[in-house]
């Protein structure tokens, strides 16, 4: 600090300032930064210190009521879970749908997706193979006019 301050004299007086010892600087910064630290991690043990000693403190019906709010909130979610799976499988029977392509969080918006996915497959062109009336013969076509041609080209008789 009186570094910095002697530097900001300089600097206001109009005179170079002085050499200043980096390494110092350095070490002062890395002693400060410890204390610091350790100042940080007292504080945080005596916050789990707190923290235990309010758990303590508590009675063993406040701990029970802490404990019934949790679990009905996880019995909740997986009652949401549930009913959105219920809605997910109905709309696939209905559209046909694979049912782990739906999204939604109501049942409005899954049969919406549903319907929209269905849409969009109904509108896609499904590729068809060649219709081959005779599949044992041999095709009909047309003869070559340069049948000849090629033949006395090539020697074929």
């Amino acid at each position: 600090m009186a570094e910095d301050n002697d530097a900001q004299n300089a600097e206001q007086s109009g005179s170079p300032p002085e050499d200043i010892d980096w390494k110092a600087r350095y070490e002062a910064e890395v002693e400060r930064a410890k204390s610091w630290r350790g100042k940080a991690e007292a504080n945080k043990t005596a916050a789990d210190e707190l923290a235990a000693l309010k758990e303590s403190q508590l009675s063993e019906t406040q701990k029970l009521e802490a404990r019934a709010v949790r679990a009905e909130k996880e019995l909740n979610d997986l009652k949401t879970a549930q009913q959105r799976l219920t809605w997910r499988d109905e709309a696939a029977k209905k559209t046909g749908v694979p049912v782990d392509l739906l999204r939604g969080e109501t049942a409005e918006e899954i049969n919406a997706h549903a319907q929209a996915i269905k849409t969009y497959l109904a509108a896609q062109s499904k590729p068809s193979a060649a219709k081959v009336t005779n599949p044992a013969g041999t095709p009909d076509g047309q003869t070559n006019p340069n049948v000849g041609l090629l033949k006395q080209l090539f020697g074929g008789k």
